[in-house]
């Protein structure tokens, strides 16, 4: 009777080592793939979302309103003086009034959140600003009814608050400069961020299919090496067979029902072909 095979069990262990360490190997390939898409996606997201909230800081209003409002200033001061020579009319000088009165509220309305440092100053001194134009319109009417003196008063207070603007929106053009520069170097930084990103993804795409193509390679030769091991069990088995074949006594085995397993060449010419479906006696 034929032994078993004493060289298959530690090939089966083997394999089986081999798959799971392959397993272990493609996990972690994954992992790592994985985590720099995420980094990638992640660092360009940001990039983004920042670029994003410059660009918007850079669309707000402020410094057109507080440029509209020294306009309008600028525009006062002339109605008055145009007024004084007899050029224009009590009623227009009012309109012109309103119209600067708007434009200072209208520095109340910017838009939150904050987009300047200056702008958060001009909300900070616009209680003032409005109790100067209070002053300013109870001079206007004093003016307007025939008191000549309420003028100097009157253009005092609209220089200071000239002046005031004035300021304000050169320190709100600076900082919208400055403001410009970095939307400029942050454009340029997002550029090289989705660059970086695109690397990063070609590495994870480039990453996975190398494991994919170093797993086909290692499937491939795990299937060569179990053909090799069959072949090679088929050999012995052949190598075997010749030796137990060649040998002058019977050899043979059956199975519990009697029917023959195997005989070598001495056994059946003793016995004949019909030998193997006859049990033994």
């Amino acid at each position: 009777m034929a032994a078993p095979d004493p060289a298959a069990p530690p090939l089966l262990r083997r394999l089986r080592g081999l798959l799971r360490g392959r397993e272990r190997r493609l996990q972690l390939g994954l992992a790592i793939a994985t985590l720099i898409f995420i980094l990638s996606l992640g660092f360009s997201t940001l990039q983004a979302r920042a670029q994003y909230r410059l660009e918007a800081r850079m669309q707000r209003s402020g410094l057109w309103m507080a440029s509209h409002a020294a306009i309008e200033a600028a525009r006062f001061e002339a109605a008055l003086h145009r007024r004084q020579a007899g050029a224009l009319e009590d009623a227009a000088l009012r309109e012109q009034f309103e119209i600067l009165f708007s434009r200072i509220l209208l520095l109340r309305g910017g838009e939150r959140p904050q987009e300047f440092a200056q702008t958060e100053r001009l909300h900070a001194a616009l209680p003032e600003m409005l109790r100067a134009l209070a002053v300013m319109e109870a001079a206007l009417e004093r003016l307007l009814a025939g008191q000549a003196e309420a003028l100097p008063p009157l253009l005092a207070r609209l220089d200071a608050l000239q002046d005031e603007l004035r300021e304000a929106n050169r320190q709100l053009h600076l900082e919208r400069t400055h403001a410009a520069g970095a939307a400029v170097s942050g454009m340029r930084s997002l550029t090289w961020s989705f660059i970086a990103s695109g690397v990063g993804l070609l590495v994870s795409a480039g990453l996975l299919m190398a494991l994919l193509l170093l797993e086909s390679r290692r499937a491939r030769a795990a299937q060569r090496h179990a053909e090799a091991a069959a072949e090679q069990q088929a050999e012995t088995e052949r190598t075997l067979r010749a030796l137990i074949d060649s040998l002058p006594a019977m050899i043979s085995a059956f199975d519990r029902d009697g029917g023959f397993l195997f005989m070598n060449e001495a056994h059946a010419r003793f016995h004949g072909p019909a030998a193997r479906a006859v049990p033994p006696g």
